[in-house]
């Protein structure tokens, strides 16, 4: 289960800010991030919407408290996060049911922090979009 409220979660970890053993549970949470979008990528069906949502959801928690402390490992694993959901957000928005015009406003906040992330991943660790999609087709060859 993931756990979206901020203050919910530090609690539950236990966690300090501006302590090491912050900065080690906030990697992982973005390694139990990657595994789960890992998971939704082995799954033959789509996952039920709320699902979908509370998964987005987390990963938007997280990336608003935290993006700024990011190494370049864990901007490459963000960046394989934002490309995949939003390209499931953009297939499932087309669709003409009731949450389609959710999953389109979730495609866009997902495409914008992809492009953030990619030019970060260029700007400071200097990286091309080349070098970036090779580097998560590596994290994702066995999915």
């Amino acid at each position: 289960m993931f756990i979206h409220d901020r203050t919910r979660l530090t609690g539950l970890l236990g966690l300090q800010f501006g302590t090491t053993e912050f900065a080690l549970k906030r990697r992982i949470l973005i390694e139990a991030l990657f595994a789960k979008l890992r998971e939704y990528l082995q799954m033959e069906e789509d996952i039920p919407f709320a699902e979908f949502a509370a998964y987005f959801k987390d990963v938007m928690a997280e990336w608003q408290v935290n993006y700024q402390q990011y190494d370049k490992e864990t901007l490459i694993k963000c960046q394989s996060i934002a490309t995949v959901v939003a390209a499931n957000a953009i297939d499932r928005g087309g669709s003409k049911d009731a949450n389609s015009k959710k999953f389109k406003k979730m495609a866009e906040k997902m495409s914008f922090w992809a492009q953030a992330i990619e030019l970060r991943l260029e700007k400071e660790h200097g990286m091309t979009k080349d070098q970036v999609d090779k580097e998560i087709d590596a994290l994702l060859a066995d999915v």
